[in-house]
């Protein structure tokens, strides 16, 4: 089954995954809308912010509503919008802040990878977004990312 993963050295912060996010979900391109975001932790640094499909996702524990169920199929983390109460605890439980509201509907939204085809990967530029098999991606590459997303959200809610 194939793994989503990001070379963060490869992103130029163009958001065009943001753009291509929001229109397939919601018809419109607008980033506030979009599952996958661009975070700048310096000046010169940008990283593609998504769910890593984590293998005990702490969104998954504490949803009361039992909104977030596993997608056994395709091995993702699914918010099923018909239970989501807008609670939010998912999106403070997420170590990523991959998952959010949406800004009007007030349901929980994260990356679904778009039913196994990705359009945030089919628009990117440089690469900086895989979907591929996991034997043809470097299992050390998607821990370090992990570990750099969350220090980029610690230095992000440090300085607000």
């Amino acid at each position: 089954m194939p793994e989503f993963a990001i070379l963060p050295e490869k992103c130029v912060g163009c958001r065009l995954c943001e753009l291509a996010c929001s229109a397939a979900f919601e018809w419109k391109y607008n980033p506030k809308l979009s599952r996958i975001r661009v975070m700048t932790v310096h000046p010169v640094s940008d990283i593609p912010v998504v769910c890593v499909q984590c293998k005990k996702p702490k969104c998954l524990e504490a949803c009361p509503s039992e909104a977030i169920k596993w997608d056994k199929e395709l091995g993702t983390v699914k918010v099923d919008p018909s239970l989501c109460i807008g609670c939010s605890t998912c999106v403070r439980e997420c170590p990523f802040e991959a998952i959010l509201l949406h800004p009007t509907k007030n349901v929980a939204i994260k990356c679904e990878l778009c039913g196994g085809k990705p359009k945030c990967v089919a628009v990117c530029p440089t690469g900086a977004l895989v979907y591929a098999e996991p034997e043809t991606m470097d299992s050390r590459r998607k821990q370090e990312y992990a570990a750099k997303v969350a220090r980029g959200v610690e230095e992000t809610v440090l300085r607000k």
